[in-house]
């Protein structure tokens, strides 16, 4: 997931870059655990599957197993391919390609279900950052074109649930920045100076588990654009997570902040 991943932080730069000007420019439901149940072939596909010849899936991250149609030794119509640590595709193909309607969930547990054109996210659809992704929670909903960002589209920030909606040319928007991503902007110069490095102490009253009356504490464990990794040492907090074994978890560098000296 490399390359979706350097292309959200290509966003981001851009993000911090131009909201400074006043203007946006160059930037689910939960994945399911487990793949679906594998599909059954059809008498037309069994035919076209060359007898003692293995079906062939072009993606590299869906090279463990293929089940469904097939002709000329490549994947073709629907079918299921499924990868290392945890990746799998249930969809259309065409010429061993994803191609026409289908869900993968990537190997960082990141989530699309939409279209594709030859492995490439095309037409309308979902993609949900997993929870082990700097975007946890994250989620980009519209049309895309040759794997980036293209018509209208609405980018969801968690958990606050913000919405920027605007328009995309080949993974730009096209919108000034809204009044919230700009206070966001603001907030995040002013804080990442002091806790945006690895080994700061921070605290939050707003992550997973933690409230006023129990405050998050943790140490920055890695930064990544306006994200940070934290290890949480609060036993509490994680006791009253959803999630007690995402530790260390990555979030909004503006959820935490310096500790008060009092609480440190």
């Amino acid at each position: 997931m490399i390359g979706t991943a350097a292309r959200r932080i290509s966003w981001f730069g851009g993000l911090l870059f131009v909201a400074a000007n006043g203007a946006l420019a160059a930037t689910e439901p939960a994945a399911p655990a487990q793949p679906p149940p594998e599909p059954a072939a059809t008498t037309s596909q069994a035919a076209a599957k060359p007898s003692g010849t293995a079906c062939r899936v072009l993606d590299p991250e869906l090279q463990a197993s293929y089940a469904g149609g097939c002709v000329a030794g490549l994947a073709q119509g629907e079918g299921l391919a499924q990868g290392a640590h945890g990746a799998w595709y249930r969809g259309t193909f065409s010429a061993g390609t994803k191609s026409g309607q289908g869900t993968k969930i990537y190997p960082n547990g990141d989530a699309y279900v939409g279209g594709w054109l030859k492995d490439a996210r095309n037409g309308q659809g979902r993609y949900e950052y997993g929870k082990h992704s700097p975007w946890r929670g994250d989620v980009y909903q519209g049309g895309w074109h040759d794997d980036q960002r293209s018509g209208a589209g609405t980018y969801i920030f968690f958990p606050s649930g913000d919405r920027f909606d605007t328009n995309w040319v080949a993974g730009v928007p096209q919108s000034v920045a809204t009044s919230t991503l700009t206070r966001r902007k603001q907030a995040l110069a002013v804080l990442a100076p002091a806790i945006g490095h690895k080994g700061a102490t921070v605290c939050s009253v707003t992550t997973q588990g933690s409230s006023p009356e129990r405050i998050a504490h943790g140490a920055v464990t890695d930064v990544l654009g306006d994200r940070v990794q934290v290890r949480i040492t609060s036993k509490d907090v994680l006791v009253h997570s959803a999630d007690p074994t995402l530790n260390p978890r990555w979030e909004v560098l503006t959820d935490w902040l310096p500790c008060p000296a009092q609480s440190r």
